[in-house]
């Protein structure tokens, strides 16, 4: 079965075809994006934890 996807090559596309391509989807700012997604899950998994354990302590904070 032929694949019919294309192949992009950064070097061998014009300027304006490698600037739509690194538009496209936000390529080049995975590092960033995938920290700032690590940091607000260890957040939310913080407050929860933080959460349930004041739940079994039985201390509102409001």
């Amino acid at each position: 079965m032929p694949s019919y996807t294309r192949h992009f090559d950064d070097e061998k596309m014009n300027p304006i075809d490698s600037s739509r391509l690194a538009q496209y989807k936000n390529k080049g700012k995975d590092t960033v994006r995938k920290s700032s997604r690590v940091d607000e899950a260890v957040t939310i998994r913080k407050d929860k934890r933080e959460n349930l354990l004041s739940k079994r302590r039985n201390i509102n904070l409001q």
